[in-house]
């Protein structure tokens, strides 16, 4: 082990991508699957006996191992199992004490006929190491095995640990002397490779480098799943690094490929890189235009809510304002006094303060209503003079509505200064409102590019596949 401080992050130069070339054997199991995927297209089965759920899950076999799909697999360079003993086994020799990682989704030890995890074990234990030092997580079924094997891990007793995303990849805290994790197959979501490899790269971890070997065999399901991974990764990234503007992202997850998408895998078609990248492209801009299109939405309900309001203003602004302001100089104290009795009288009739919908009170100059609905939040009564409505909110307490009203008035003379101060901000705020509602939709028009590239895309993918199907039967 190279020394180093253990709260520091292990470092990572990057993928070791172990590509294993195509061979014949699986080329023959692509072509089939090719033929699936036109029969199914044709209507000539029953999609529940077949459907594209079934071959897609079944390319991701072949993938992974031929043998899951009932075909025999070579042990030799074209096998993912041979290449993964051969790395495991090197850096087992070569890092003595340290610990190593096998992430494999598929193909997990329940039973089956062929097991990719049985198969590891078996040949890892040819090459040299000892069965006690090789461990299935899924051996482990409670919460305290768990920690006991976890504890064994750390401490080199243990030195091969092979597991699920679903098992291992959360809340294993295995890093102690973790120098090697082993991606066998892909999983589909960004945040399964995060967790994954989110165990090896981790404070606590007492080697310097890293290592993260990813095993792609040519021809088959893997380069297409590593694309599609890798774009919605980059969205994601994007995100939340703050260079895409929408606030919400959703990982679109679909185990699915289409009909052409499995032929052109098939037959090695170089456009379904470019398949891979445009698909996850649209997704996102679907995403941000979503939003762009509500942030519209709400943007015309604001323009429609502050026109009233002006509106309002104007109507209710001068003419009112000055006249009640030059009547209330006529009020003695006494009247005022008088007032406020009154008003105390009509208040405390009622919960919200007086009689809803009752006959109208004089309170000086001013006829006072009590609205017959009133909101739940923010009760109010409404004050009229000469045409002019002004709403003054209520609360639970009668003297304190009635000190609210009487305040009100005797500050009358500011509410032609307040009114106008609200009509310029209104106005302002409507100048933003339509300037930005005038703004072009970039993003829509940049989302009805990338779909029309997407469509042509897929037209010319299933045309040539189509054509090299025809002339492969």
């Amino acid at each position: 082990l190279v020394a180093h401080s253990i709260d520091a992050l292990p470092r990572f130069d990057g993928y070791s991508d172990v590509v294993i070339g195509r061979n014949d054997l699986l080329g023959d199991y692509m072509r089939k699957l090719c033929e699936r995927t036109e029969e199914i297209r044709s209507g000539k089965i029953d999609r529940s006996f077949d459907n594209m759920l079934k071959v897609s899950t079944d390319g991701r076999k072949a993938a992974l191992d031929l043998r899951l799909v009932g075909l025999d697999q070579p042990y030799d360079e074209r096998s993912k199992v041979f290449n993964c003993v051969r790395n495991v086994t090197e850096i087992y020799g070569k890092h003595e004490g340290c610990t190593q990682l096998i992430f494999c989704d598929c193909s997990t030890p329940k039973g089956e006929k062929f097991s990719v995890y049985s198969d590891l074990k078996a040949r890892l234990s040819e090459n040299g190491i000892p069965e006690k030092e090789i461990a299935f997580i899924h051996s482990y079924y409670t919460e305290s095995r768990k920690v006991e094997l976890f504890a064994a891990f750390n401490s080199g007793k243990v030195r091969v640990l092979i597991g699920s995303t679903f098992k291992l990849g959360i809340g294993a805290n295995v890093q102690s002397k973790l120098k090697a994790v082993h991606h066998l197959d892909v999983p589909w979501r960004p945040a399964d490779m995060v967790q994954r490899e989110g165990r090896i790269i981790r404070r606590g971890n007492e080697n310097e480098n890293v290592l993260i070997f990813r095993y792609i065999t040519e021809g088959s399901f893997d380069s297409y799943s590593w694309q599609i991974l890798e774009t919605k990764q980059r969205f994601i990234s994007q995100f939340l690094s703050g260079s895409s503007y929408q606030r919400s992202v959703t990982d679109l997850e679909n185990n699915v490929l289409t009909y052409a998408e499995v032929k052109a895998l098939a037959l090695s078609e170089p456009l379904m890189k470019q398949l891979a990248e445009t698909e996850n492209e649209v997704k996102a801009l679907r995403i941000i235009a979503a939003k762009e299109k509500e942030d519209r939405k709400k943007l015309k309900d604001e323009e429609k809510t502050s026109g009233n309001y002006l509106a309002y203003l104007n109507d209710y602004r001068l003419p009112a304002a000055k006249a009640t302001a030059a009547k209330l100089d006529r009020y003695s104290k006494k009247d005022i006094s008088e007032a406020a009795k009154l008003l105390s009288a009509v208040l405390t009739r009622g919960p919200a303060g007086g009689e809803a919908g009752g006959t109208p009170v004089k309170v000086l100059c001013f006829t006072l209503e009590i609205p017959e609905v009133q909101p739940g939040k923010k009760p109010y009564l409404i004050l009229k003079d000469e045409g002019a409505e002004y709403p003054v909110e209520t609360g639970d307490s009668p003297k304190g509505n009635v000190r609210r009203v009487m305040n009100y008035i005797s500050s009358f003379e500011k509410v032609t200064e307040k009114l106008t101060d609200a009509q310029r901000e209104t106005e302002a705020k409507l100048v933003q409102i339509r300037k930005m509602l005038c703004q072009p939709d970039d993003i829509g028009l940049k989302l009805s590019e990338k779909e029309k590239k997407l469509k042509d895309l897929r037209n010319r993918i299933r045309s040539k596949t189509d054509s090299r199907c025809e002339d492969l039967r």
